[in-house]
């Protein structure tokens, strides 16, 4: 190896190969000339693995000169090997890149627009140097290529002009004349970013850097003098998004540990988590003193009506672009194609599920609400391809941010709506302003422009996976939205608000602990190389371990509080919710672990196993709730769901998990585990604050803090999976 840390050097060449495929113009080939090919999420027509035979330098640390030498010389072999296979496959000109430079887009545009048979090649008296990291950077007008191994492009033919085989063989870029007397011409704009002190240089590291600056050798006058040099030949600037866009330049994110690169994520996820649902439950409290019981349910009946509609909107694409990540630049116009088709579709579904549904309940206001509400498909359609864009990367930061604006923003302009009488809705109106806005901003960090035309070429090789995540996300919209619609046809529809506002209260648990996790897991567990795959199965069974930790406490501790929260902050038309959040809490503890089965079968690449494995549980979910609610109304809802998760969510996991050669006890120990630690304790508090107490406050103080504390600290006494919990809570990234 010629490299300190092979993955912060693979993160290096894919930023800069990235940079490269970036061209305005696509007519180029990129050969990377490597003893073994770096970990990348990028495949692209365009380029060539060249693998050589010649063995990697044995570096020498006690000697700098030759440890330079030898890595010059490993360079310079692989540049010549480089220049047969060109030989073998002609191009006008050849361009050598050092894989943590970034290039220019407009580089092969600029070469096509000034060659010519006169032209030999140029030479960059211009470009940028990067400290990484950095929010500056620099601009060296004069003598640019003297110092950027980036920095030359010349015909093949000539470039033995530039390889110096004595004294020892290095690849001379500093040169400007050919061996026939010709010189290479200024090339017109700045064309590379050279990085420095990016952890893998052997001419510019942090430590040669600090030697040129601070040379006990030179006198304070040289110094005086060499630093007014350095400011003639560079300037200053702010490295802004236009610089950012064109050299395709950004920070490079790379772990040595797994488990670190998951908890980056999951502390930005948790953060949009916890705000969003501050927000969301906020503006519940304060939309419940504007609005009716009634307004509540005729929304839901709305809105479940949508989320099957807007199934459309997705199609499964984001898992299937996750899962095929190296190809996504490949991808990117057809899947931009497939979404805005897709939302065109399902426009139109919800168009006629919207009059169907208004038949169905007799209330045309329900109508309304859909075909207000669905105009903003589209545009959550085409933002599918750039926030898949973003998790590919891993920037979990700014995902989360814009949800977090988005959540805000939403929650605000409803209470405004509603304030001015828009009632019911309000509810509608704002999704689709902000949904416009989403777009924009998503295209914008992920730098993903909109496709002009329709390109629907080769479309089986996106549809057919994403036909079985369709299946998926359908059968798994039918148990998130099935029990709101069938609890309407058999009670009115203030029951349905207050079974509403229940359920959306008692998902809370979803919310705090597993979406603040799951979307982190699929696309950096995919990150992972398939010669290290053995590490997902034991990755996978400390996860039902962590969320059945979190999961089954948080869910009985909101069983324990919905009495006193319910009573003190809402108003008595609420109490009929109490019994229901409590008893639904029960349950949803245990869907929390049952998130984890479709992971591990998207990880697998088995999107038809797990369209099967929810197909069966959206049937066992009907075979349930039809017949209880039908016998037993709001409370028979309540009892079938919260069966359904008890036994589903578990079974599911351990067969999903077994494909990994988990075994079933290892799924379930940690499950009843924690379950009954929980229950337990969270449970002789209730009892207690029940039997003995009656000033609420005391009541949701014994259930909301003393209770959890005494939870955390038998786990701090006794579990030794909570305190490698907190080693990793610990880590810095």
């Amino acid at each position: 190896m010629v490299t300190h840390s092979w993955s912060h050097f693979s993160a290096l060449f894919e930023r800069s190969l990235k940079s490269i495929l970036n061209q305005t113009s696509a007519n180029f080939r990129v050969v990377v000339i490597c003893h073994e090919k770096p970990d990348t999420t990028i495949e692209h027509p365009n380029v060539h693995y060249l693998h050589v035979d010649f063995n990697p330098p044995a570096l020498l640390n006690d000697n700098q000169e030759v440890h330079w030498s030898l890595k010059e010389q490993d360079k310079c072999k692989k540049i010549l090997a480089g220049i047969e296979f060109v030989n073998e496959n002609p191009t006008p000109f050849v361009m050598v890149t050092d894989a943590d430079d970034c290039i220019s887009n407009r580089v092969v545009e600029i070469v096509e627009k000034h060659s010519s048979p006169e032209v030999q090649g140029w030479y960059f008296k211009k470009g940028w140097i990067y400290q990484e990291g950095s929010g500056i950077i620099y601009l060296n007008i004069n003598n640019f290529s003297t110092i950027c191994g980036s920095g030359i492009i010349i015909r093949p033919e000539l470039i033995e002009d530039l390889i110096i085989r004595h004294p020892n063989l290095h690849y001379a870029h500093e040169k400007k004349a050919l061996n026939s007397g010709q010189e290479l011409l200024p090339f017109p704009i700045p064309g590379t970013v050279y990085s420095i002190i990016n952890g893998e240089n052997h001419y510019m590291s942090s430590a040669k850097v600090r030697e040129r600056i601070y040379s006990k050798n030179r006198t304070g006058l040289a110094r005086i003098q060499g630093l007014f040099k350095k400011l003639n030949d560079n300037r200053f600037r702010i490295l802004n998004t236009k610089i950012r866009k064109e050299f395709g330049l950004y920070k490079v994110r790379y772990l040595k540990d797994i488990s670190r690169n998951l908890l980056f994520g999951a502390k930005w996820i948790s953060v949009q988590i916890v705000l969003s649902k501050i927000f969301s439950i906020l503006g519940q409290f304060a939309l419940a003193w504007i609005l009716l019981p009634d307004d509540f349910g005729k929304m839901a009946m709305a809105l479940s009506i949508t989320s099957f509609a807007f199934l459309f909107q997705n199609f499964g694409l984001q898992d299937v672009l996750i899962n095929r990540g190296k190809s996504f630049n490949v991808l990117l116009p057809l899947s931009q194609s497939i979404s805005l088709v897709t939302g065109l579709l399902c426009l139109l579904v919800t168009v006629g599920l919207g009059f169907l549904g208004g038949i169905i309940y007799e209330d045309i206001q329900i109508t309304h609400l859909v075909l207000i509400y669905s105009l903003s498909v589209p545009f959550n359609a085409l933002s599918t391809v750039s926030e898949s864009k973003l998790r590919i990367d891993l920037r979990f930061k700014e995902v989360s941010k814009v949800q977090i604006k988005y959540d805000f923003l939403n929650q605000l302009l409803i209470l405004g709506l509603a304030l001015f009488s828009f009632g019911v809705y309000s509810f509608v109106i704002s999704p689709v302003i902000l949904s416009i806005l989403r777009l924009l901003y998503l295209n914008n960090l992920a730098d993903i422009k909109i496709t002009k035309r329709l390109t629907l070429r080769r479309w089986k090789h996106l549809v057919s996976n994403s036909s079985w995540g369709f299946l998926h996300a359908a059968s798994q919209r039918v148990i998130q939205q099935a029990d709101y619609l069938v609890l309407g046809l058999f009670v009115i529809k203030a029951t349905v608000g207050i079974y509403y506002l229940a359920y959306s209260l008692s998902v809370q648990v979803i919310g705090f602990v597993v979406n603040s996790i799951t979307p982190v897991l699929f696309p950096t567990l995919m990150k992972i190389p398939k010669s290290r795959s053995g590490e997902i199965p034991p990755l996978l069974v400390k996860f039902v371990i962590f969320l059945s930790m979190a999961g089954m406490p948080f869910a009985l501790w909101q069983a324990a509080t919905a009495q006193p929260l319910v009573t003190l902050f809402l108003e008595e038309k609420w109490n009929p919710t109490i019994p229901l959040i409590q008893m639904l809490s029960l349950g949803i503890g245990f869907s929390v672990i049952g998130t984890l089965w479709p992971l591990s079968l998207k990880l697998r690449g088995d999107f038809r196993k797990q369209a099967k494995y929810s197909i069966f549980s959206a049937l066992l979910f009907l075979g349930l709730i039809i017949p209880f609610t039908y016998a037993y109304s709001v409370k028979g809802t309540i009892i079938s769901v919260a069966i359904f998760h008890v036994f589903a969510s578990p079974f599911l996991t351990i067969r999903a998990l077994k494909f990994y050669g988990v075994d079933w006890y290892e799924v379930l120990s940690p499950i009843l585990k924690y379950f009954a630690i929980s229950m337990l304790v969270f449970g002789f508090c209730f009892f207690l604050s029940r039997e003995y107490i009656e000033n609420l406050y005391l009541v949701l103080l014994i259930n909301g803090i003393f209770a959890p504390v005494i939870y955390l600290l038998i786990l701090y006494l006794s579990d030794s999976y909570f305190h490698e919990l907190l080693i990793m809570l610990k880590a810095k990234r």
